[in-house]
């Protein structure tokens, strides 16, 4: 299996041509439309994430025109830096002086800008639930159960698709093992090994047996249950977080601090113009 590090490595040597930047590129898409649909938006949250959208990117289009100058300092200064690291030499710590002092000498206009995602972090924060948003804080983050929801769902969408819905003993002999595996890690014994399993092919049952518009619609809720709750939600729970003695991102009133990554994340999201155009084209086909 290759490292992360040699498949990075190899993914960079890549050319602009080459097949597997495409197969990237539909990753990310493909990873950023199903976790979209998992937010489960109604009409009326579509139509002002769209509306706050536009008013912010408008309000940061003229923060960075009036922060022209200061742009352009900075790329100059950046793109020096950058060839000083590129050659090596005594260059680069000037260059690194530079980049510090052009970055002191732009803080206000800079801060004008980052001004504006503030403020859409804010707003969206209103229309989200809280679940919704704790989704968009998981979005992007390596899911260690990815392999396991892939197998379920392939198996869920197999079952259905040759229409023999019913959990026959090798499925749950299957679910069996997977829990089993899993037993020591979470501690269970015996008897909460088989009311784990009952309770994963239950859902899985559900799934199995759903209309076909009811499981388009909930195919991600199916398995966020089974990953989620019961015992394998509990071992989530436990896996390790945040690094002892690194203090959380405060969360201060608008243009203080720092934003934490989760209102970072929020902003990204919903500030992308790809995500808004699949927003809008949603709206236009309700119309």
């Amino acid at each position: 299996m290759l490292t992360l590090v040699t498949a990075l490595a190899l993914f960079v040597q890549t050319t602009d041509g080459d097949p597997l930047r495409e197969v990237e590129k539909l990753r990310r898409e493909v990873e950023m439309l199903r976790g979209l649909n998992d937010l489960q938006l109604t009409r009326e949250q579509m139509q002002r994430i769209v509306q706050v959208s536009e008013e912010i990117r408008a309000e940061r289009a003229k923060a960075v025109r009036e922060a022209g100058e200061s742009i352009t300092a900075m790329k100059d200064a950046l793109r020096e830096l950058r060839d000083a690291l590129r050659t090596g030499g005594k260059g680069a710590r000037e260059a690194e002086k530079s980049v510090r002092e052009v970055e002191r000498a732009a803080g206000d206009s800079m801060r004008a800008v980052m001004q504006s995602s503030r403020e859409a972090t804010g707003k969206l924060k209103e229309i989200l639930t809280e679940k919704q948003r704790e989704k968009v804080a998981r979005l992007g983050r390596p899911d260690p159960n990815r392999g396991l929801r892939n197998m379920f769902a392939g198996i869920i969408e197999r079952v259905r698709d040759e229409n023999d819905r019913e959990v026959d003993e090798r499925l749950v002999e299957m679910v069996f093992r997977q829990v089993e595996r899993l037993s020591d890690r979470m501690e269970l014994s015996e008897d909460a090994v088989e009311e784990e399993v009952d309770r994963i092919v239950g859902i899985v049952d559900e799934a199995i047996n759903a209309e076909d518009d009811d499981y388009e619609k909930n195919r991600d809720a199916y398995l966020d249950r089974i990953f989620g709750e019961g015992k394998l939600g509990e071992a989530a729970e436990k896996r390790p977080g945040r690094p002892e003695g690194r203090r959380p991102a405060r969360e201060e009133g608008p243009g203080q601090g720092r934003p934490n990554p989760a209102d970072r994340r929020l902003a990204e999201i919903f500030l992308n113009p790809d995500v808004i155009k699949v927003l809008k084209e949603r709206l236009a086909k309700e119309d």
